[in-house]
C-alpha cells in the first residue's frame, strides 16, 4: 500500500519523502521539486581534489608554526564558507606527518618514512570538493589562507568514472 502526501500539486510516494527527509535534511529541502533541483545541481558539478603542500621539515618551514596558529582560524572559517556553500563533499581529516613513500629499487621496493615530495614540500592538507569546473574550484582553492605563509595549492578534478 503506498501513502501519497500532496506538495505543490504533485504526489510523492512514501519513497520519495523518506528520500525528502534523508537527502533534503539540513539542506532546505521541502518539497520534491526542491529535492530535484538539488540532484540536478548535484549530478551537473565534478569532484576536486584540493591539496595543500607545505614545507614541513627544514630548519625555516614556510609557514612557521606560528604562521600556523594565526591561520587556524581564516583556515577553519574558508572550510566552513566551502561547506556553507554545499560544496564540501567530506569534512577535511587531520593526518599523521610520518607517512610513507615507496619507489621501486634496484632489487626491492624502498620504503622511506615522511610523505616527503621533491625535499621539503609534503602534502598538508587534502580538500575533497564539488565544482562545476575548474575556474569555480581553482577559485575557491585561492581563497585558502595557507597561501598568504608560503603553502602552495593544487587543484586535480576527478575522472569521471561513468
Amino acid at each position: 500500500m503506498k501513502t501519497h502526501y500532496r506538495y505543490d500539486q504533485k504526489e510523492e510516494s512514501m519513497v520519495e519523502r523518506v528520500l525528502i527527509m534523508g537527502f533534503g535534511w539540513g539542506r532546505g529541502v521541502r518539497n520534491y521539486k526542491d529535492l530535484l533541483s538539488i540532484h540536478n545541481q548535484t549530478r551537473a558539478m565534478q569532484e576536486f581534489m584540493i591539496m595543500i603542500y607545505r614545507d614541513l621539515t627544514s630548519k625555516d618551514p614556510k609557514p612557521s608554526p606560528q604562521e600556523m596558529k594565526e591561520a587556524i582560524k581564516p583556515y577553519l572559517d574558508w572550510i566552513s564558507g566551502i561547506k556553507a556553500q554545499d560544496k564540501l563533499i567530506e569534512q577535511p581529516k587531520r593526518w599523521d606527518l610520518a607517512g610513507r613513500v615507496i619507489r621501486r629499487g634496484k632489487t626491492s621496493n624502498d620504503i622511506s618514512i615522511g610523505p616527503f615530495t621533491n625535499g621539503r614540500e609534503s602534502i598538508g592538507g587534502l580538500i575533497h570538493i564539488r565544482s562545476k569546473d575548474y575556474d569555480e574550484a581553482v577559485g575557491i582553492a585561492e581563497g585558502c589562507p595557507l597561501i598568504e605563509y608560503g603553502a602552495v595549492v593544487e587543484v586535480r578534478m576527478a575522472n569521471p568514472t561513468d
